[in-house]
């Protein structure tokens, strides 16, 4: 990683290590922390639950898709690109973090409808 890193100093690589960081964080406080309220609550409507279980798979998706990203981009700028700094890494950060929360939610949405399928859950 950069030293004294700042917005406008972080790579490509580092902004995205950075937003698999806040979903896992966000996987932790609304998915793991909260659930032991339900054993104490006791059941939750069927809504709730479908709800709460597909939001769980996008943003396991999400991790995941990130995960991916982080690890092509690595190798497009050891292997592919010449010049890594030649690229805007502000403008590439916002798109794919924008194409994988869609894509994980369209992912999550499709399964959701179609016959025979759960949802992708966090039960590899």
């Amino acid at each position: 990683m950069e030293k004294y890193q700042s917005d406008e100093t972080q790579t490509l690589i580092s902004k995205l290590l950075a937003k698999l960081s806040r979903a896992c964080l966000v996987y932790l406080l609304f998915f793991i922390l909260p659930h032991p309220l339900r054993y104490i609550y006791g059941p939750l409507p069927e809504k709730v639950c479908l709800t709460q279980t597909m939001l769980n798979g996008v943003v396991v998706l999400q991790s995941l898709m990130i995960y991916m990203t982080v690890t092509g981009t690595t190798y497009i700028f050891v292997f592919v690109l010449k010049n890594p700094l030649g690229i805007d890494d502000g403008f590439w950060c916002s798109f794919l973090t924008r194409w994988i929360f869609f894509s994980g939610f369209l992912i999550q949405l499709t399964a959701s409808f179609l016959p025979g399928t759960l949802y992708i859950s966090n039960k590899f």
